[in-house]
């Protein structure tokens, strides 16, 4: 794996071993990327990684652009490897970086709200790639989308789940975006107007 775009463009990403992650591939990463900076013209600063396994989404934000992320992650393994990507690309990029080793989602608000400076603006890109089949990334969002001191108003959010799950519904928010490609689906939603 690889970052596809931005000041660290080929750089290898260090993925966990084993099976308990599933690392988003560099084609998907590329055409998220593409819609995101190209097609809808979104600029991102603060990103949040639920879910974050190696980090491959928060890295390819941080490489084209972001100044802040924060990532969620309980998995031993994939903390390791999020912890070498970040001090890998730190030589390169100006960045502030936050983990929050956490498994209870329950939690989470609560944890971020420890990491994030005085007077934060909210994140403008959260992404989310769950373990499939799960509910996980549905019960995630549903519990910070509403966070007026941690979403920004023009925030994006980009869901990967399984081709077969069903699609989730968020109070406030429209899906913008829906592809599927191969054994998953990639969904883009912004606030409703």
């Amino acid at each position: 794996m690889r970052i596809t775009g931005g000041n660290c463009k080929g750089r290898r990403i260090v993925a966990p071993k084993g099976m308990t992650t599933r690392p988003t591939s560099d084609s998907h990463r590329a055409a998220l990327f593409n819609i995101l900076d190209n097609g809808l013209a979104h600029e991102y600063h603060r990103v949040l990684d639920l879910f974050s396994g190696s980090g491959a989404l928060m890295l390819e934000a941080l490489s084209r652009g972001a100044t802040f992320a924060l990532a969620i992650e309980a998995d031993r393994e994939a903390l390791r490897s999020i912890e070498k990507n970040i001090s890998d690309i730190k030589t390169e990029l100006e960045f502030e970086f936050h983990l929050v080793k956490s498994q209870k989602i329950e939690k989470w608000t609560e944890e971020l709200l420890k990491k994030v400076p005085p007077n934060f603006e909210g994140f403008d890109l959260l992404l989310c790639d769950p373990p499939y089949g799960k509910g996980l990334g549905e019960r995630a969002l549903k519990s910070l989308l509403g966070r007026e001191d941690l979403i920004a108003p023009e925030c994006l959010v980009y869901l990967e789940a399984a081709k077969e799950d069903a699609l989730p519904s968020f109070v406030g928010w429209e899906l913008i975006k829906d592809r599927q490609k191969g054994a998953s689906r990639q969904m883009i939603f912004r606030r409703s107007s």
